[in-house]
């Protein structure tokens, strides 16, 4: 009892926050709490280091500890005082903290401790204060990378301990007082920039301020780029001993470094942004391409200058033999650089290898001038000597060459082999063998013999020819010898000079013969159907004897071969079997045999097909224009049909009568493929004639020609009632295109119609109309431009036939302004149109119900009646724009009439009335007729009305 009364007397406990200085504390409303606590709750943002009060209040009876629990629920000693157990009523205690730290920080709460019987506190907890350190920004995070040009760069800026949370936050550019970036409430703002540029370049602040202070820090931002080196001077040239200085200029960040390099070699470095090169009392090793290097850390960039320094020219390149005789030798050499001046003359000395003096060839005045060739004579044979050259220009004499040894020729040997004989003489070879010469007796200055030359020739002939030993032997073989020629031999002694010794005996010899070689080029010429002819070349080895025949041989793949001999180069087959792959062999015949043969193979021409089988059941499908024609493919030997079509006359006209093939000539012609063919091997014949008798004939080609006309067949076009004009588009649109289309009932496209309006203007292609065939595109369509249209051809025989829409062309109204005041009309137009619209279905449902009626009424006439003639339906019965089947199911094919007998190839073909394999009206694919001439299985139609047969 004595707890709940101290409970219940315990009204409230406040906790505040005091701050030293200026520095004040947000206060709240108060809260009442349940259990009866009564709180101020206070959060408090407190600096560092600043002195902090806390105060607990109380006003009850009940002598309760009192104290309170800092931020972890532990007691700090050095701050907290424990109250006593004394009536406190209306008073403050005070606890006082002389520098808040971040350790001080969190939720501070009263407890009170209320006394129980037996001596035992039960702990009350009362309301918190929330304290909090506020920390001043320091920018510790500020990131401006210097980069290259064009590449992307962030630059971010950042104070993450302050406390609370800045807020403002900046980048700043500071050159002229840009705000890049402002953020608030976040510890770090950043910046992009996505190519960067020279001008991106400067200071940079960034600036980050909260309760507890403000705060800034500056960092340069650096753009790097390439430096760009200019060597200030030209190309120049100067004289020996002359001064020149370059000078070099590279801007760049940051700054370059200058190198000076001479053909690639460094000749001098500076750390400056400009640098000269002095090169004084110049000399021709300072001549060459020098090159200003700028590099930094953004890369390098060079220019180039070249120096020319005239001097004296540079010693030509060591001479050489260019002639060699026994007694002179022609000296060449290659010039070396002039340095910049023509070079005047050159000096060529020489001298015996072994003497200390040098004899004048050619002196810098000499005729010869700049020629790089001197010829010196008279000197000894097999003797060795030394030349050198140098030359001259404006600027002096240059250095000698190296020293070239060249030696003269002996003179020829004086004694030549003997006894020359051969044995083993082959069809290509033969061996040779003789006295060699006696070295003892040449002269020092003929050297010595080092090998033999074999000298041959056709006998009776002077064309010499040689091949040499190898080494000094008195035997070898002599080897790409003709067959079966006479040939002269004799031998000579070389030294190593281009001289001979007097020759060996002479001596003739016969090489051997062999079967010929095999013939060439053979061809396969002249072909057609029933013969072939072959041709060939005489073979390039004959084997060393006339050639007296040739063995010629056929067959076919499956035949043996058949041989007969054959004097000349080619050879005739007559009696072959066309369109047949044959082989032959031909082989040359020798004074030794016959010699291998040669294979190749040819085949004979195909024929002309054969007259090809045409007949009424070739022809399928009919409409007003077309007529459809079924082609027999099976024959591989076609590639081509040709139909050729000849309009009799009107098919009501009782004089139409088909013309025979002989004046086929004059007929109109349609080509087409074998690949071309439509689906099913049919072709149609179209722009024709409507209600026309035409004449058909048929004919086939390969490639050896065309075969003869097949007989004459007849067929018939549709009446052309009239045309039907449709708007091919569903929603025509103001402003848009309209398409409309002209065909005629079987939906047949007509070609180049007339087209008019119902006011009867004629239209011409214009911009505003295009015709395109069977269309007619109406551009920028308007209001005007609604209403019927019709389009006329011109039927031969018939006079003009022409359709026109049924509906006309219309357009969508357009909705009226909202901005218009009087609305009334057009809602009263849209009643009206609704009201007659309705009315509209009521009579077409009248209508059609009363069509159905007398059609149901005609099919039963139609049982037992039989018509005599087909006549179509009523044209202004209103035939839907679109293409839809006819009353009838089958084509109107007719015979053809007996005419008197007279001589006509092929005759024109009796027809008998059939229905014809028509897919416009049958759901089986239309079929040829098989060689039993019965017709291939349909599903049978039965005809809505019967069929004409026209005799």
């Amino acid at each position: 009892m004595i707890v709940l009364m101290g409970l219940w007397r315990f009204a409230t406990c406040l906790a505040l926050v005091a701050l030293s200085g200026t520095q004040a504390l947000d206060l709240f409303e108060n809260v009442s709490l349940a259990g009866g606590w009564t709180v101020y709750p206070i959060r408090g943002i407190v600096l560092e280091n600043t002195t902090v009060r806390i105060a607990c209040q109380r006003n009850d009876s009940v002598f309760p500890d009192y104290t309170l629990l800092s931020p972890g629920h532990s007691v700090y000693s050095d701050v907290v005082a424990r109250f006593k157990d004394t009536p406190l009523l209306q008073r403050d205690d005070t606890i006082k903290i002389d520098k808040f730290a971040q350790k001080y920080e969190g939720l501070w709460r009263c407890t009170a401790k209320v006394r129980l019987p037996g001596g035992i506190r039960e702990p009350i907890f009362g309301p918190s204060v929330a304290i909090e350190l506020a920390v001043a920004p320091t920018i510790t995070q500020f990131v401006a990378p210097n980069t290259n040009l064009s590449d992307p760069v962030t630059i971010t800026c950042g104070s993450p301990e302050a406390k609370p949370v800045p807020s403002y936050m900046a980048v700043v550019l500071e050159k002229d007082g840009t705000v890049l970036k402002n953020e608030s409430g976040r510890a770090n703002v950043s910046h992009t920039i996505a190519s960067v540029t020279k001008g991106n370049a400067g200071r940079y602040t960034c600036v980050a301020e909260n309760k507890a202070g403000r705060s800034s820090r500056t960092e340069y931002f650096v753009v790097q780029y390439v430096p760009v080196t200019t060597i200030l001077n030209m190309n120049v040239t100067i004289n020996q001993t002359e001064n020149i200085t370059f000078s070099c200029q590279s801007n760049g960040v940051p700054d370059a470094a200058i190198t000076w390099l001479l053909e690639g070699k460094v000749v001098k470095t500076s750390d400056k942004v400009n640098s000269t090169l002095m090169i004084t009392s110049a000399t021709k090793e300072d001549s060459g391409t020098y090159t200003c290097q700028g590099r930094n850390d953004a890369g390098f960039h060079s220019d180039e200058v070249v120096l020319q320094v005239r001097a004296p020219p540079e010693a030509p390149e060591k001479p050489y033999a260019q002639n060699t005789t026994n007694v002179s030798i022609t000296v060449a050499w290659i010039a070396g650089s002039d340095n910049f001046s023509p070079i005047k003359g050159y000096e060529v000395r020489y001298r015996e290898r072994g003497s200390d003096i040098w004899l004048y060839a050619r002196n810098f005045s000499d005729a010869a001038g700049a020629t790089t060739v001197q010829l010196i004579e008279g000197l000894r044979p097999l003797t060795d000597y030394e030349f050198r050259v140098r030359a001259r220009n404006a600027f002096g004499e240059g250095d000698y060459s190296e020293i070239g040894t060249l030696t003269t020729h002996p003179n020829a040997p004086s004694v030549g082999p003997t006894i020359l004989t051969f044995t083993n003489a082959k069809p290509q070879t033969v061996d040779l063998s003789w006295t060699l010469a006696n070295q003892s007796l040449l002269a020092d200055n003929e050297g010595n013999i080092t090998y033999y030359e074999m000298a041959y020739n056709v006998k009776d002939k002077p064309d010499m020819a040689s091949q040499n030993t190898n080494g000094v032997v008195s035997m070898d073989t002599l080897d790409n010898l003709a067959k079966g020629t006479d040939y002269v031999v004799r031998v000579y002694a070389r030294n190593s000079g281009p001289y001979r010794s007097p020759p060996s005996n002479e001596q003739s010899f016969t090489t051997g013969k062999t079967v010929p070689g095999r013939v060439s080029d053979l061809q396969v010429t002249n072909e057609s159907e029933y013969s072939l002819t072959i041709t060939w070349k005489v073979p390039q080895d004959t084997g060393g004897a006339a050639i007296t025949g040739y063995n010629v041989e056929h067959r076919t793949s499956t035949g043996a071969f058949k041989a007969e001999s054959q004097a000349s180069v080619n050879a005739s087959f007559p009696n072959l079997q066309p369109d047949t792959l044959y082989t032959f062999r031909v082989s040359a015949i020798n004074s030794v045999g016959p010699g291998l043969p040669v294979t190749k193979e040819g085949s004979t021409l195909k024929t002309v097909p054969s007259q090809p089988e045409f007949t009424y059941r070739n022809i399928g499908s009919t409409t007003e224009l077309s007529i459809t024609v079924y082609l027999e493919t099976s024959n591989y030997q076609v590639t081509t049909f040709v139909i050729a079509y000849y309009r009799a006359g009107h098919k009501l006209d009782p004089n139409t009568k088909i013309p025979d093939i002989s004046n086929v000539a004059n007929w109109e012609n349609k080509a087409v493929g074998i690949n071309d063919l439509e689906k099913g091997g049919s072709v149609e014949v179209d722009h024709l004639v409507p209600s026309s008798v035409y004449a058909l004939a048929l004919r086939t080609h390969n490639n050896r020609g065309f075969s003869d006309w097949s007989r004459v067949v007849r067929a018939e076009t549709k009446e052309l009632q009239r045309l039907i004009v449709t708007v091919v588009d569903d929603f025509p649109t103001h402003g848009g295109t309209v398409t409309l289309r002209c065909e005629t009932l079987f939906g047949v496209a007509v070609t180049s119609p007339m087209w008019s309006r119902q006011d009867g203007e004629m239209l011409q292609d214009s911009e505003k109309y295009t015709f395109q065939d069977n269309l007619l595109l109406i551009h920028e369509v308007a209001e005007e431009d609604q209403g019927k249209y019709t389009c006329t051809i011109e039927v031969d025989g018939e006079g003009e036939v022409s359709g026109t829409t049924t509906d006309g062309l219309s357009l969508p109204g357009r909705l009226e302004s909202s901005s218009k005041k009087d609305d009334g009309p057009a809602i009263g137009g849209g009643i009206a149109v609704a009201v007659i619209a309705v009315i509209c279905i009521l009579i077409a449902l009248f209508w059609f119900c009363r069509s159905r009626r007398r059609e149901r009424r005609g099919k039963e006439e139609d049982s037992q009646v039989q018509m005599s003639s087909f006549k179509p339906r009523d044209p202004e019965a209103g035939i839907p724009p679109k293409r839809r089947e006819p009353e009838f199911s089958t084509a109107m094919i007719s015979t053809i009439a007996a005419e008197p007998a007279r001589s006509v190839s092929p005759p024109v073909e009796d027809v008998e009335p059939s229905i014809s394999p028509n897919p416009m009206y049958h759901s089986a694919k239309p079929q040829l007729i098989r060689e039993d001439m019965s017709p291939a299985p349909a599903e049978p139609v039965a005809p809505k009305a019967p069929i004409e047969t026209m005799v």
